[in-house]
């Protein structure tokens, strides 16, 4: 079955449990977070969904790399850690308000989330983050249920630039409780144009206590295409040198060894990552 056969049996399956689910369900306002923070799901963060790689391909029901327990399918174009800019730049905008409530902005207040300039090559980049976010399908399994759209909806005026969006309301489950994270945006920021870097930032600050993880796993669920182990090896070193650098300017640092083929990373973790630690310890294997 081909991509686009496969997406649109996704979506008609879809469409008849979003209409169950809405009718009966509350509706969930998104928790709110500081504005030098973005709030992201873990299973975003600890998984290849937004892949480090700027290899461009089409995926069809193609699992995807992440830590257990989780279990991720994606149909759709490849996404980057560009596209996750523009995601959780929506996320940010919902924040404290319904999910699935339309909201109107413009192309110039979404790229200016980002710190990005309001140029032509900019906002064709974001109208194609911003399609290939809400054309493709997320599978997400056991210990949560979510199959959709990252983006429930999205429409533009071409004379106006009015943006309108929405976000699904099955989005819900991956925002309670501590099943995400308040990302430093200012570290994130800092980071253009370093992929990996970017993807390691996320993936350790989902942490309290980020545990030893072979190369080998790091780099999968980073989605590192690199056939070559040794230059693999080579470039993750060099983004945790260049995140090391990066978070001790922001008074933030971490430490990090490679040895015995295996990621040994310490940070401090935030307030809210103690008293977890304090609660219940973090053991998790790759």
């Amino acid at each position: 079955m081909s991509t686009s056969a496969a997406l649109a049996r996704l979506r008609k399956s879809i469409s008849g449990r979003k209409q169950a689910s809405e009718s009966t369900s509350e509706r969930f306002e998104l928790p709110t977070w500081p504005s030098d923070k973005r709030g992201v799901p873990n299973i975003v963060l600890r998984s290849a969904l937004f892949s480090a790689s700027r290899k461009k391909r089409m995926l069809d029901r193609a699992d995807i790399a992440a830590q257990r327990p989780y279990d991720v399918r994606y149909t759709g174009p490849v996404l980057t850690q560009a596209d996750l800019d523009v995601w959780v730049s929506l996320l940010h905008l919902n924040r404290g308000k319904p999910l699935g409530q339309r909201i109107h902005l413009t192309a110039y207040m979404l790229l200016q989330i980002q710190d990005k300039s309001d140029t032509g090559p900019n906002r064709a980049n974001l109208y194609k983050s911003l399609t290939k976010l809400e054309s493709s399908i997320v599978e997400i399994g056991p210990p949560y249920a979510f199959t959709g759209a990252l983006v429930d909806s999205f429409s533009r005026n071409e004379s106006s630039s009015e943006l309108v969006f929405s976000l699904s309301p099955n989005l819900a489950p991956l925002f309670g409780g501590s099943e995400f994270t308040r990302v430093d945006w200012n570290i994130r920021r800092s980071l253009a144009n370093k992929p990996l870097s970017r993807w390691l930032h996320g993936y350790i600050a989902s942490h309290a206590a980020p545990y030893p993880m072979t190369f080998r796993a790091i780099l999968q669920m980073a989605g590192s295409t690199d056939q070559c182990a040794a230059s693999a090896v080579q470039n993750l070193h060099r983004a945790m040198q260049s995140l090391a650098v990066t978070c001790a300017r922001h008074q933030q640092p971490i430490s990090f060894s490679m040895c015995e083929g295996k990621l040994h990373i310490r940070k401090t973790p935030s307030g809210s990552q103690r008293r977890h630690l304090a609660r219940k310890p973090s053991v998790v294997t790759a």
